[in-house]
C-alpha cells in the first residue's frame, strides 16, 4: 500500500502548509570510466580499477552531504524545518536514504557487477557511455516528521539532493529516474514511522487514509499560493455541447474563490461572485442570493489579489476601448482577473433562461432562451476574466464579465457598455486548477 505526499499531508493535525520540499541546484561532475566501490564492515572505501580521471562514490556522497547540511542557495517554498512548524513536538523522527547509482529508467538496471564476500559487497561499474561523458545520478533524501503526545502527525517534510551527470537523456516524469527512487525511500519512512508509533504498517498507512478523508469531507483548506490559482469546474466545450447538470454545489464552490462568474444546472441564469457574495441573476432580471445546496454546471472562481489598478475618467468610455486600454497594460499573454467598478451610461446584458431536456447545444437554446436586459445610468461592478487562446480547448478566450448592480436589482452577462468614470483591479493569476464535471455527457 503506498501513499504519497499529497494524502500524507493532508492527515496532518493543525494546518495543511507543513510541507516543504527544499531543491537545491544540480551539482554538474564528468563521469567517470570505470570506478569501484567496497563496502565494508558497513564503512565505504574506494578502490579505483584503473588510473583514470574519475569521480568516486566518496565524491558523490560527499557533495549530496554537504547540500544538505550547508545549503547556501535559496531555496523554492517556506525555509523553515518541522520543529519551527510544530513548536514543541513530543517526537521527531528523521532518517536519510541514498541512491548512489540511479538507473536512467525505472524499466533498466543500472550496469555493475556485484561480488558478495562474507564480510563485504563489491560493486562494479562502468560509466554509460564514457565517450560523451555520461554518468549515472545519484539522490539522497532526508525526512523529518513531528509527532505529539498522542502519535499523531503534525508536520512532515523532505529535503532532497542529487548529482548529475552530462546526460544526453531528457530528464522527464516518464523517465522516472529520481521518483523512481523516492518511492521507495517514502514508503520506508513510513515504515519507520509505524514502528515509532507501535502500529502495523499497512493499519498505520489506512490511518492516514481514515484522516485524509476526514480532511476532505472538512473541505480544502487553500493555501496562499493556492489562492493565486483560477478554480474552473467543468471544461467549456463539454458545457456548450449540453453539459449543462453538474454536481458541485455552491457551497463547495464558495471554498474556492471569493471572485467569479458562471452559471447554474440547466444554465438556469447567471452566476456573479465578488468579495465572498454569490448571487444569481434570473431570467425575470431579477437578483437572489444563492443557496449553499444549488449546483452549477460552469464557473471560474478565484480569492481576488489586486495586482494593478488605475481609475478612467474619459466620459464615454466604451467597454472595446476600455479592453484595449487594459491589453496595452497587460506585458504578457497570461490569465488575468479583472473588477470593473462605477457608473456606467448604458450596458447591455442577458441572463439565460432555464433549459428544458433533452438539452440542446448553448448556442441553440440562447437563440431562444435568453433575455436581454438594456440597463441605464447604473451603478455596479463588472467581474470577468481575460483569457489567454492557449486555453481556448478548456475556457472562453478573450474578456468574458458579469454585471451586478449595487443595489441588487440587476445584472447579466455582459455584451457592451458605455461609461463615464470607472476604477479597474487586475489580478494576474499563476495558473488554473480544471474539475471536469463527471456528470456532463449531453444526451442524443
Amino acid at each position: 500500500m503506498f501513499l504519497n505526499f499529497d494524502t500524507i499531508l493532508k492527515t496532518v493535525s493543525g494546518q495543511n502548509d507543513i510541507l516543504y520540499i527544499h531543491y537545491f541546484p544540480r551539482k554538474k561532475n564528468m563521469g567517470s570510466i570505470f570506478f569501484t566501490q567496497t563496502i565494508t564492515n558497513g564503512n565505504s572505501s574506494e578502490n579505483l580499477v584503473r588510473n583514470f580521471s574519475s569521480e568516486s562514490y566518496f565524491h558523490r556522497e560527499g557533495m549530496l552531504i554537504a547540500a544538505l547540511q550547508r545549503p547556501n542557495e535559496p531555496i523554492r517554498g517556506e525555509d523553515s524545518d518541522v520543529i519551527t512548524v510544530s513548536g514543541r513536538p513530543a517526537k521527531v523522527i528523521e532518517a536519510e536514504y541514498l541512491c548512489p547509482l540511479l538507473p536512467d529508467n525505472p524499466l533498466e538496471t543500472t550496469d555493475f557487477f556485484a561480488h558478495a564476500k562474507t564480510d563485504s559487497v563489491e560493486l562494479i561499474e562502468p560509466s554509460r557511455a564514457s565517450t560523451s561523458n555520461v554518468n549515472c545520478s545519484s539522490v539522497r533524501y532526508r525526512f523529518q516528521a513531528a509527532l505529539d503526545e498522542q502519535n499523531n502527525l503534525i508536520s512532515y517534510q523532505l529535503l532532497a539532493v542529487d548529482t548529475n551527470g552530462r546526460l544526453s537523456i531528457p530528464h522527464v516524469s516518464w523517465r522516472g529516474q529520481i521518483v523512481n527512487f523516492l518511492t521507495f525511500a517514502e514508503q520506508a519512512f513510513l515504515d519507520k514511522l509505524s514502528y515509532v508509533v507501535g502500529n502495523d504498517p499497512g493499519q498505520f498507512r489506512l490511518q492516514l487514509l481514515d484522516r485524509a478523508d476526514q480532511k476532505l469531507n472538512e473541505g480544502v483548506t487553500y493555501s496562499i499560493d493556492r489562492k493565486d490559482f483560477l478554480y474552473q469546474y467543468a471544461a467549456v466545450s463539454t458545457f456548450k455541447a449540453g453539459g449543462y447538470d453538474g454536481n458541485l454545489t455552491l457551497g463547495e464552490l464558495k471554498k474556492r474563490g471569493d471572485f467569479g462568474l458562471g452559471t447554474f444546472n440547466g444554465v438556469d441564469g447567471e452566476l456573479v461572485v465578488n468579495q465572498g457574495k454569490f448571487y444569481r441573476i434570473h431570467s425575470s432580471g431579477t437578483v437572489s442570493e444563492v443557496s449553499d445546496c444549488d449546483h452549477t454546471s460552469l464557473a471560474f472562481v478565484k480569492f481576488f489579489k489586486v495586482d494593478l489598478s488605475f481609475t478612467i475618467q474619459t466620459a464615454d468610455i466604451t467597454m472595446e476601448q476600455l479592453q484595449k486600454k487594459i491589453a496595452s497594460l497587460l506585458t504578457d499573454d497570461s490569465l488575468y482577473a479583472i473588477r470593473i467598478k462605477g457608473t456606467f451610461s448604458k450596458l447591455t446584458a442577458r441572463a439565460s433562461a432555464l433549459a428544458q431536456k433533452p438539452y440542446q447545444p448553448l448556442e441553440e437554446h440562447l437563440t431562444q432562451n435568453q433575455v436581454i436586459f438594456n440597463l441605464s445610468n447604473t451603478t455596479g461592478v463588472a467581474v470577468g476574466f481575460l483569457v489567454p487562446t492557449s486555453m481556448e480547448k478548456v475556457n472562453i478566450p478573450g474578456f468574458h464579465f458579469h454585471y451586478i448592480a449595487d443595489d441588487l436589482t440587476s445584472g447579466g452577462h455582459v455584451f457592451d457598455f458605455t461609461a463615464n468614470q470607472l476604477t479597474v483591479e487586475i489580478d494576474k493569476t499563476k495558473g488554473c486548477y480544471l474539475e471536469l464535471n463527471a456528470m456532463a455527457i449531453p444526451e442524443k
